[in-house]
Order: structure tokens, then sequence, then C-alpha cells
């Protein structure tokens, strides 16, 4: 598939395929958070950290910890570099 095809069957403007593009400035965008003004309710998905299946992981880690008000990513980080040792 190439980004015209994606463009003809997806009908997405620029024949992205992963949701909004990928250019610099989105990611300084303050609404690709997992926290929104509404009370209890939180994003996740590839679009919070970046595409593909590594960022909707990692957006995961980056909500639980939203929601429970821990750091998850440093203990998974210190999880990893001990395993590592």
């Amino acid at each position: 598939s190439t980004p015209l095809s994606t463009k003809d069957f997806v009908n997405y403007q620029h024949g992205e395929i992963y949701g909004i593009n990928h250019d610099p400035d989105r990611f300084g965008q303050t609404f690709l958070r997992p926290q929104t003004p509404l009370k209890n309710f939180y994003l996740t998905g590839q679009d919070i950290v970046t595409a593909g299946i590594g960022g909707a992981l990692m957006s995961g880690v980056l909500t639980i910890s939203a929601i429970k008000k821990r750091d998850y990513v440093s203990k998974i980080y210190k999880s990893v570099q001990k395993e590592l040792a």
C-alpha cells in the first residue's frame, strides 16, 4: 500500500496510516495526554505517544500511571535495568 492508496481507501487527508499527522508539531500538543478536563475520563492509544504497537503499549503505561497516580514508567525501567545487569 502507498500513501495514495491509504488516502483513497481510508480517506486520510495526507495518506497517513496512524491517526493524526506525525509532523514535529504534534509532539508538543497538550491535548495528547492521558488526562482530560473531564473527571475520570482518560485517553490512551497510539496517538498519545507515537505511532505503532510500541507507542500504543507505552500509552497504556502512561494512562494507568495517570489513573493510579503512580510512576509505572520508572518502575518498569528499573525492572528492565535490573534484569539486564
